[in-house]
């Protein structure tokens, strides 16, 4: 006869799990696997992070009415493309300049703030690759943070430590900041910019400081500022050798474009004003040919010109002072 009893085995029958149940295994899947993934994604190795932020850091120079260097910092190319910095690095500057490995441009003031020391350049031509804003409301101790700057004029130096202190003005770290830093960048984890570093304590180890970097929004713009910007063309240009004038007139004449219809043998002159990197600040019209096509014409030319040639002469003064050119037209 056959058993018709069930085992005690089958008669275990599973329960179905509830709705609850089963969303709390997949929430717990999702915050273990996607957990570690999500810090991997963002966090970036030290050697990503100096990649990523590398052109975002430039150095800056700044001279005397005679191009004698004064001095020297770092700098951030901001989102605007306009360079924010320490405005120590730059007080007395007479010309500023800003460099990183590709070139040289020429920077001028456009907004700042004493109290907080915090400036903003604008460079003529553009430099460098602007940084990633970070946030620095959710900047917490113990979060670890990267400093690039050129210290003594030595260009991408890069750092690393920690968030010591959160002040009402200031950010404190555990990552070197050095003499030339001033004006550098404090990156986040994530290359994102922090602050614009600004100072070191000397008489203490690991107490460094950045400025929030939220506050260059607040710089208020500056009227132009005689002491920040090259000093205007004096009435008489110094003496400059006639074979330099030859190679900046060749340079122009090549790229004169004639107007139709000139009679007589016109002259124009004009009074360029040069940056130490042979770009052209200001073109001045001191005596015209009569012709305002002519006119023209050779001011397009000298625009498109820039950079000049440089002079032999490094310290000349020419290059804030500026440059007599004349153009006769022969027929």
């Amino acid at each position: 006869m056959l058993n018709m009893k069930p085992s005690i085995k089958n008669s275990q029958t599973k329960r179905p799990q509830s709705t609850f149940q089963l969303m709390m295994r997949v929430a717990m899947w999702c915050a273990i696997s996607l957990g570690g993934i999500a810090t991997n994604a963002y966090a970036l190795s030290p050697d990503q992070i100096f990649d990523k932020v590398k052109d975002s850091i430039v150095v800056v120079k700044v001279y005397d009415e005679n191009v004698q260097q004064l001095g020297l910092g770092s700098g951030v190319v901001l989102p605007s493309g306009k360079i924010g910095t320490n405005c120590h690095v730059v007080e007395g500057a007479r010309l500023i300049a800003i460099e990183n490995s590709t070139r040289i441009s020429i920077a001028y003031l456009v907004a700042g703030d004493e109290a907080k020391d915090i400036c903003v350049l604008q460079a003529f031509p553009p430099i460098g690759k602007p940084a990633v804003i970070g946030n620095t409301t959710k900047l917490r101790i113990g979060e670890r943070v990267f400093a690039v700057g050129a210290p003594e004029g030595l260009e991408l130096t890069f750092s690393e430590g920690l968030v010591s202190g959160i002040r009402d003005m200031l950010i404190q770290t555990s990552a070197p900041i050095s003499s030339g830093s001033s004006g550098g960048g404090l990156f986040d984890t994530n290359g994102r910019l922090l602050g614009l570093t600004t100072l070191m304590h000397k008489r203490g180890q690991n107490l460094n400081f950045a400025i929030p970097v939220d506050w260059v929004a607040y710089a208020k713009p500056v009227l132009i500022d005689a002491e920040l910007l090259p000093p205007p063309i004096d009435d008489e240009a110094p003496e400059i050798s006639p074979a330099y004038i030859d190679s900046i007139q060749m340079k122009i004449r090549g790229l004169l474009r004639l107007p139709p219809k000139l009679a007589g043998n016109p002259e124009v002159v004009y009074h360029v004003a040069v940056f130490p990197n042979g770009e052209i600040r200001k073109i001045v019209l001191q005596k015209s040919s009569g012709y305002p096509a002519y006119d023209s014409a050779v001011e397009r030319a000298i625009s498109g010109a820039s950079p000049l040639p440089l002079s032999p002469d490094k310290n000349s003064k020419q290059f804030i002072n500026g440059i007599t050119l004349n153009f006769r037209y022969y027929q």
